[in-house]
């Protein structure tokens, strides 16, 4: 029986302002190294300013712009939060994990990042998806088992890391999707 539905933040509930950046700004001359800054700031390893000035070193976009772009056209996925609320209000444990080097306030509402009971961020652990102990460690802290528990990812890779340690998992494609997939699972809203 699933107890606990847990969602990928950029690409399921939000849009992912740095691939709108990534868009605008990589060439195939920087791809590799911007990947490689996204990783290390999503773990922690490097601090969210010296990002953005070591993305303005690869593109050239002032970090001013790069912040706005990154961290401002998110756009809450507003079909999949109304559905949220019902599976509140059905009583399911909700979670996030989200690969990210700062909070979530910084991309969602406190109001909307509130309806979460747990949030795993990567740059918190020092792992980020779709390693297992990323999924561990949000498991831990609901005290689930992996299997009573549906981990909604937009990347592949990323769902199959939660299929790796047991949970359900289900590739985000739309919100209908979603909920259609979560039905055949046996999740309920009211």
């Amino acid at each position: 029986m699933i107890k606990a539905v847990i969602f990928d933040c950029f690409g399921v509930l939000t849009e992912d302002g740095w691939l709108a950046f990534c868009s605008k700004y990589r060439t195939s001359e920087n791809t590799e190294e911007l990947s490689d800054l996204n990783h290390q700031v999503d773990r922690g390893i490097l601090g969210y300013e010296d990002f953005l000035n070591e993305v303005h070193r690869l593109t050239g976009a002032d970090p001013a712009e790069a912040h706005k772009t990154i961290t401002t056209t998110h756009h809450p996925n507003e079909q999949l939060f109304e559905y949220i609320r019902k599976l509140k209000i059905a009583g399911y444990t909700l979670g996030v994990i989200s690969n990210v080097g700062s909070e979530l306030t910084t991309f969602l509402p406190k109001e909307l990042v509130d309806l979460f009971d747990e949030v795993t961020l990567s740059y918190h652990v020092r792992a980020i998806k779709p390693e297992p102990e990323i999924y561990l460690y949000h498991l831990e802290q609901l005290e689930i088992e992996p299997n009573e528990c549906v981990f909604i990812d937009d990347r592949p890779p990323n769902t199959e890391g939660a299929l790796a340690v047991g949970m359900n998992g289900i590739t985000y494609t739309t919100a209908g999707d979603v909920i259609a997939k979560l039905e055949e699972l046996g999740v309920t809203a009211s």
